[in-house]
């Protein structure tokens, strides 16, 4: 490596062969030029500090390359910048002395220009796509389809997250059962609810808390009081009985009030929140409340009525998978027959039909529509439907009792077909 002194800038550039030629381990030829450094770079002094200053710049009007580099950079683009390390280099260079003038170049600014000649090679792609090169418009719209096809799967992903968290919250949200719960010391009278909300948990369960603290820390006071009572009296006492004045700490109005007053000021408190507790615990159910209340019962009672209507269509709930799942209780099943268990197990359909309803009916249970399994229509066609028949059947009787007049006595009628 060529030596300087730190006021100048040496630039070693390749001239011959490219990144292969290195790869060989054969020298290749350099030439050097040398330009003055300006002594306010500081990235120069810290290079001089620590020793490793050793190639660079270039500039013909006292700017270092430095410098320039970065003026070029705020100036523009990627193209700007281009066109100003190919006006510092030279527009004979090629691609290899290239390469190896942007490695110095990064090794000594500490960036990477990686990005700007890529950045470049971009400008002038989209420039050939503008300008009317089909090969050139054809990878555009590819890309272009990519990144419509990227979006799209972004928009689904998104909204896929988003439905699951809405079922995640849905799953988790309270449902009104159609029940009081009553007021009590620690909440006011609210529905029940399940789950029960974990808000409302915690603010019992803190009332609750703090209800036991208070009661704990009201049976300390009342024993200072007491302490406080006997220490006044024991005072009291002791002067009668000696016959002589003292200073006293817990006898006297004054005394016994500034010891008392705390204490006083603490179990008043208390007291405040005892009745707070005792109000709540009296208040009435709000009419808005109970009609909500109501209502919501009824609400549960056509769910469970839609519920069984789904059922009898062939719908697997829930609800009907953990009754079929259900049995007697173990002292009856161990006394069961296995056909007794069949039945049982066959009972507990919702099916009301067929083999289910003939054994319902074995079994004593009580069918909700006993004429399920018959065609009998729908139920507002049914008057119409009985009406047709009899005219039918009228029909019939008519026209049996005329072939009837039409046979002579001794003949026989004919069978038809």
């Amino acid at each position: 490596m060529t030596q300087f002194s730190p006021e100048d800038l040496v630039i070693q550039q390749s001239c011959s062969g490219g990144p292969g030629v290195l790869g060989m381990g054969r020298a290749l030829p350099t030439k050097t030029i040398k330009y003055p450094l300006l002594p306010e770079s500081s990235w120069a002094r810290k290079r001089q500090k620590e020793g490793t200053l050793d190639a660079f710049e270039i500039p013909e009007d006292g700017m270092t390359f430095c410098e320039k580099w970065q003026a070029m950079r705020l100036k523009a683009r990627a193209d700007v910048a281009m066109m100003a390390v190919k006006e510092i280099i030279g527009e004979g260079i090629n691609h290899g002395c290239l390469s190896e003038f942007t490695l110095k170049l990064e090794i000594h600014l500490g960036e990477d220009l990686g990005p700007v000649i890529k950045d470049e090679k971009w400008l002038e792609f989209f420039k050939k796509a503008m300008d009317g090169d089909q090969h050139c418009q054809a990878v555009m719209m590819r890309y272009s389809r990519l990144i419509a096809a990227k979006r799209a799967k972004a928009d689904l992903r998104r909204v896929m997250k988003g439905e699951l968290e809405r079922q995640l919250r849905a799953r988790t949200q309270p449902i009104w059962t159609g029940g009081f719960l009553r007021p009590t010391l620690f909440h006011g009278p609210l529905p029940r609810m399940y789950p029960q909300p974990k808000p409302i948990a915690m603010i019992v369960r803190k009332r609750i808390l703090s209800r036991e603290k208070r009661f704990k820390t009201r049976a300390v006071l009342e024993g200072d009081l007491e302490d406080l009572k006997l220490e006044g009296k024991f005072e009291e006492g002791l002067r009668d009985l000696t016959k002589t004045e003292f200073p006293t700490f817990f006898s006297g109005e004054e005394a016994s009030a500034e010891w008392r007053q705390p204490i006083q000021t603490m179990l008043d408190e208390f007291k405040l929140k005892d009745q707070r507790e005792y109000a709540r615990a009296a208040q009435p159910f709000p009419p808005e409340l109970v009609e909500a209340i109501f209502e919501a019962r009824r609400e549960k009672i056509r769910n469970k009525t839609r519920e069984k209507e789904r059922e009898r269509r062939g719908e697997r709930t829930l609800s009907g998978l953990r009754r079929k799942r259900q049995g007697p209780p173990a002292h009856i099943l161990s006394q069961m027959t296995p056909a007794q268990r069949e039945m049982d197990k066959v009972s507990r359909s919702l099916s009301e039909v067929g083999y289910v309803a003939l054994v319902k009916r074995r079994l004593g249970r009580k069918l909700k529509d006993p004429e399920a399994g018959l065609e009998l229509g729908e139920v507002q066609n049914r008057p119409l439907l009985d009406k047709t028949r009899e005219i039918v059947r009228e029909e019939n009787k008519r026209r049996r009792l005329e072939e009837m007049k039409d046979l002579k006595p001794g003949t026989r009628r004919k069978k038809s077909g």
